[in-house]
């Protein structure tokens, strides 16, 4: 009898456990921004914009979005499915910023068409 109890106590810590995961998860939210600038490497970041230039490279795609202010952002992109962005589409991008050469750009992990 002993052990059931405890089986029950162990699943209902389970089952609360995870319902403060679904309500934390939900009230995180990600920083939209503008401009990579005013952000710190290696944070995440969401930010729209319409890509104004893009190239692909085996498995990445390099583009330049422009956002509300006129401000270009550089982006790199590994999808995980055939390339299906083009010039002109207007995006939203959730990633990562990181410094090349001096520059900040995104290292994006979802792309979505708006």
């Amino acid at each position: 009898m002993h052990e059931k109890n405890l089986f029950h106590v162990a699943f209902m810590c389970m089952i609360l456990g995870i319902l403060f995961l679904y309500v934390y998860v939900e009230s995180v939210s990600i920083p939209i921004s503008t401009s990579l600038d005013l952000i710190d490497v290696e944070e995440k970041v969401k930010i729209y914009g319409k890509i104004t230039s893009m190239s692909l490279s085996d498995n990445v795609i390099y583009f330049t979005i422009s956002g509300k202010k006129e401000i270009n952002t550089k982006v790199v992109f590994f999808p995980e499915e055939k390339p299906f962005l083009k010039e002109g589409q207007i995006v939203e991008i959730e990633g990562i910023t990181e410094e090349y050469k001096g520059k900040k750009q995104l290292i994006a992990s979802k792309v979505t068409i708006q």
